[in-house]
């Protein structure tokens, strides 16, 4: 089990009694199903269907608590406030838990000490007066540690340190890299408002519900899943070796035999050793090709094409 601390994240608070369908109208997913046991992972779309920023929502008791990319909080704040005017809520950016940490486990972190019983499903939750744990959605198995209890801060990370492989904090790369292979893409300020729903698989990942009503955007985001088919997609690039030419945000030509193509990479991630993984948007017909491409930038690096399965 690998432990390290997240300090990546924003949050904003949605409280009031109308907090539940005031965003039920505002972002994609089903905030019906929001609970005490259940968080969700959703987005905000612009009217024009481009997503302005996602996010991973647990209802706590002051309302509905967003962790959201860094950088990203204020905008996502300010968007919803617009449209808040008429109902029974206050949007306010918020401290947050007083500690995050991210875990990478294929199974539950005994944390008895903490909670009787760690959540075994996806984007289940499990929460005590200390601490509350979300398991995330997808392979390898990734959980978070939301501490709330700030005197008992110390004990929890003590707990973790002892439970992880090394005995110690590790540093949020290894959180990081799983995240990537889970095929998980965030979108921060930088990409705000670039990428519509489908390019980013939030289709296929559960970001986006087709089964409630009307909300900021959706009717863009249903005609595309209905009815037209989606050319480009986010997939999983796998590369061994050191590479400048891969950054965050980067457009790359990958080429094989003959054929040529520009991918941009969406985010990166370092490995064990010299390997990296990425998230980049390609054609479609590029998900199914099985031997190496190569990099133009680079001719050195080989890099492997894996199309991302959510469960």
């Amino acid at each position: 089990m690998q432990v390290c601390q997240l300090r990546q994240y924003e949050y904003v608070l949605v409280a009031g009694p109308d907090s539940i369908p005031f965003l039920q109208g505002q972002v994609t997913c089903d905030m019906t199903q929001l609970t005490d046991e259940q968080c969700l992972a959703g987005a905000l779309c612009n009217l024009k269907g481009r997503i302005i920023g996602d996010f991973l929502c647990v209802r706590i008791a002051e309302g509905c608590l967003l962790q959201i990319s860094e950088g990203n909080g204020q905008k996502i704040a300010v968007t919803l406030s617009k449209y808040a005017v008429f109902s029974k809520v206050k949007i306010t950016i918020h401290e947050g838990p007083c500690d995050t940490y991210g875990i990478v486990s294929n199974e539950s972190p005994a944390l008895h000490e903490l909670l009787p019983a760690p959540p075994s499903l996806s984007y289940q939750t499990a929460t005590s007066d200390t601490a509350t744990i979300i398991k995330l959605a997808g392979t390898p198995g990734r959980f978070q540690v939301w501490v709330w209890d700030a005197e008992n801060a110390s004990l929890v990370a003590e707990s973790l340190r002892v439970l992880s492989d090394k005995q110690t904090l590790e540093d949020f790369g290894h959180f990081d890299y799983a995240e990537t292979l889970a095929g998980q893409a965030h979108v921060n300020a930088q990409h705000s408002e670039a990428f519509t729903p489908q390019l980013l698989n939030y289709d296929l990942s559960g970001v986006v519900s087709f089964q409630k009503g009307c909300y900021t955007g959706q009717e863009v985001v249903a005609r595309m899943h209905y009815r037209a088919k989606a050319k480009k997609r986010l997939f999983l690039l796998l590369a061994e070796g050191p590479t400048d030419a891969t950054n965050n945000g980067a457009e790359i030509a990958l080429v094989q035999q003959d054929q040529q193509i520009k991918a941009q990479v969406l985010h990166r991630s370092r490995g064990p050793g010299n390997s990296i993984a990425m998230l980049a948007i390609l054609p479609i017909a590029w998900g199914n090709i099985e031997e190496p491409l190569l990099l133009v930038q680079d001719p050195t690096v080989e890099l492997t094409v894996k199309a991302l399965i959510y469960t």
